[in-house]
């Protein structure tokens, strides 16, 4: 006995899941990042205070010293590459992101506007932008740029 599923109910059934699978993929970039974070913090909880003289990043870690622990395939990028990187590059995530919503034909008119309006309210990130291999940074220094990347997703 086959039943039978409205066109109503089955575009209903379809956005559901699409949200879910946002969801599932928010959920696992989170814990990646906090894993990341731990091993971080475990690597670099022992190196703390730099030597006399030499710079360290906001972390208090000195950034040869964060280059020289973590081994390929992961690099460490600066907070300019970053922002360029997740919020201005063309094919980035939050480009790349924006234009399949705004091409979806069945994302709301609603989710279009608030998108857009997050892009407005994040414009200080787009000082960040550009081919260049160091990024203009703008008004915004490279540390305040990252949080408010973090802040914007």
């Amino acid at each position: 006995c086959a039943s039978k599923i409205s066109f109503v109910a089955a575009d209903a059934e379809g956005i559901q899941a699409m949200e879910q699978r946002i969801q599932q993929l928010t959920q696992s970039l989170s814990r990646v990042g906090r894993v990341l974070d731990r091993h971080r913090e475990l690597v670099f909880g022992s190196t703390t205070s730099a030597k006399p003289g030499k710079p360290t990043s906001a972390k208090g870690t000195a950034p040869t010293a964060l280059g020289s622990k973590i081994h390929s395939p992961v690099t460490v990028l600066q907070d300019e590459q970053i922002v360029r990187w997740m919020w201005n590059v063309k094919n980035g995530v939050v480009k790349t992101f924006l234009k399949g919503i705004m091409a979806e034909a069945c994302a709301s008119p609603a989710l279009k506007k608030s998108l857009h309006a997050v892009e407005k309210k994040y414009a200080a990130l787009e000082a960040f932008g550009g081919k260049k291999k160091k990024a203009q940074t703008g008004t915004l220094s490279p540390h305040e740029a990252r949080r408010l990347l973090t802040s914007a997703l």
